[in-house]
C-alpha cells in the first residue's frame, strides 16, 4: 500500500521540476545577434515557452532587437554581465527587468519599449544598476524604477512615460541636440490598478545637462525644456548634485540659463536665454541659477 501512494507523489515532484526548468531562458548567441530567433537561446526565444518567463543575457554580448518582438506571453529580462541590448522596433517585457553593473539598453529610433503594468499594485518593475540610455522612439513603463545606475536621455525624438521612480541613488542626465531633449514624463500610459499614485524620488540623486550641441533658438524671453514632469516630486535634487554644461560659449556671445525646481508644480526644468548686456559678466561665474519653489 505504501508504495501505491509514493509512486504518484514522485511523478507529481518530477512534473513541477520539469516546468520550472522550462521558465527560463538564457541568451547564447549561437546564431548571430537577433533577440527573435530561437536558435540564439538555449530554451527558444523569450515568451515563447512560458508566462513570466525569465530571459537572461550575461554573456558581454551585445544583442538586437530590429524586428517587433512583443512575444505571446510575458516574460521578464534581465541584463547582465556588461552586456548590451539594441532596441530599434516594438519590445514588450513583464515587470522585474534588470540592467545590471556595467550593462546597458540602447532604445533606439523607431524603438517602441513597453512595460505593462500586470497587478493592481504598485510593483518594483525597474532595476537600472547599469545605463538605459534612451535616443528616440515612444515608450511606456507602467511600473516602477529602483537602482542605482544611469538613465540618460539623448535628444529630443523620443517619447519617456514612467509610472513611478521609487528610490533615489540614480544619475540623470540630459544631453541636448541642436533643437533639444526629452524629459521624464511620469504616469506611465495605461495605468490601472488601486496602488500609490505616480511620483518622483529626485533627492539623493545627481542630475547632469549637457547643452553643448544645443544651437538655439535662443532669445531674451527664454526657451523652456522640461525635464521631469510629474504630479508629485516627493524630494528634489540637491544642488551640489546639479551639474550643467554646455549653455556657457556660443561663438562670441554668453548665453544664459535658469534650472527651476518647481515642487509647487512637480516639474524640474531649464530655460535657456540671451541675457540682458548688463548680466554677461554674471555668466562667466558659472551661469547656474536654481529657482526652488515649494507647495504651499
Amino acid at each position: 500500500m505504501k508504495n501505491k501512494t509514493y509512486i504518484p507523489a514522485l511523478v507529481a515532484v518530477t512534473t513541477l521540476t520539469v516546468s520550472s526548468i522550462h521558465a527560463a531562458t538564457l541568451w547564447t548567441g549561437a546564431t548571430d545577434s537577433d533577440f527573435g530567433i530561437n536558435s540564439n537561446w538555449n530554451n527558444s526565444a523569450p515568451g515563447q515557452v512560458d508566462v513570466d518567463q525569465l530571459a537572461t543575457i550575461n554573456n558581454g554580448d551585445t544583442v538586437n532587437v530590429t524586428n517587433d518582438y512583443t512575444a505571446p506571453n510575458t516574460y521578464r529580462l534581465e541584463i547582465q554581465g556588461n552586456s548590451t541590448v539594441n532596441v530599434s522596433a516594438a519590445m514588450t517585457v513583464n515587470r522585474l527587468t534588470d540592467i545590471g553593473a556595467g550593462s546597458s539598453l540602447n532604445l533606439l529610433d523607431g524603438s517602441a519599449f513597453t512595460m505593462p503594468k500586470i497587478s493592481s499594485g504598485n510593483n518594483s518593475g525597474w532595476i537600472i544598476d547599469g545605463t538605459l540610455e534612451i535616443s528616440g522612439g515612444t515608450h511606456a513603463f507602467n511600473e516602477r524604477l529602483f537602482g542605482s545606475g544611469t538613465i540618460r536621455m539623448i535628444g529630443d525624438e523620443a517619447s519617456f512615460n514612467i509610472n513611478q521612480i521609487g528610490g533615489s541613488g540614480q544619475d540623470y542626465e540630459f544631453i541636448f541636440n541642436s533643437t533639444g531633449v526629452t524629459g521624464v514624463i511620469g504616469g506611465g500610459t495605461g495605468i490601472g490598478g488601486s496602488g500609490a499614485g505616480p511620483y518622483m524620488v529626485l533627492g539623493g540623486s545627481t542630475l547632469f545637462v549637457d547643452g553643448t550641441d544645443y544651437t538655439g533658438p535662443y532669445d531674451a524671453a527664454g526657451t523652456t525644456f522640461t525635464l521631469f514632469d510629474s504630479n508629485n516630486i516627493t524630494s528634489a535634487f540637491s544642488l551640489v548634485d546639479i551639474d550643467v554644461v554646455g549653455f556657457g560659449q556660443e561663438g562670441n556671445t554668453d548665453y544664459g540659463y535658469t534650472l527651476t525646481q518647481d515642487l509647487g508644480t512637480d516639474d524640474v526644468f531649464i530655460t535657456v536665454f540671451v541675457p540682458e548686456p548688463s548680466s554677461t559678466a554674471l555668466l562667466g561665474l558659472g551661469g547656474l541659477v536654481l529657482a526652488f519653489r515649494r507647495k504651499r
